[in-house]
């Protein structure tokens, strides 16, 4: 039986610090580097991005707004080599940019062989994405 933890592992902490510093840093190929090849990343519209294209343009767009992502709290649950993470956030404005954004994300991470946590899933407007849909499903990024 797997046991569940809440306990967050060092890599996974490693992982996520990377995440918000290569965010704010604007080094998008330190946050794709951070996905797994086949991984999803949903956008704050409810379209999903599911290659490594899509997640690249769709990151981009968020690196575009000129902000500074902040992590707020957070709740890790464990389970063997997958981790659910939910996490508050916003992102505030570096320069003129008029409005902050915030919300809170789930991501799914999956340990890889040598002990390092990738994303797996990324949905940072998280049950948000219930009230964009509707009940329909998630769509591919056109």
């Amino acid at each position: 039986m797997t046991t569940l933890s809440m306990r967050e592992d060092k890599r996974l902490e490693k992982t996520l610090q990377s995440f918000y510093a290569a965010f704010n840093d604007r080094d998008i190929e330190r946050l794709l580097a951070l996905f797994e090849p086949h991984a999803v990343y949903v956008t704050g519209s409810g379209q999903y991005a599911g290659n490594r294209t899509d997640i690249r343009a769709a990151l981009q767009q968020a690196l575009d707004l000129e902000t500074r992502i902040i992590q707020g709290s957070r709740q890790t649950i464990i389970a063997g080599d997958i981790a659910l993470m939910m996490s508050n956030w916003s992102q505030v404005p570096d320069s003129a940019t008029p409005d902050a954004l915030g919300g809170t994300s789930t991501i799914v991470f999956r340990r890889q062989p040598d002990g390092e946590w990738l994303i797996v899933i990324d949905n940072p407007i998280g049950t948000g994405l219930l009230d964009l849909m509707q009940g329909d499903p998630p769509r591919p990024v056109n």
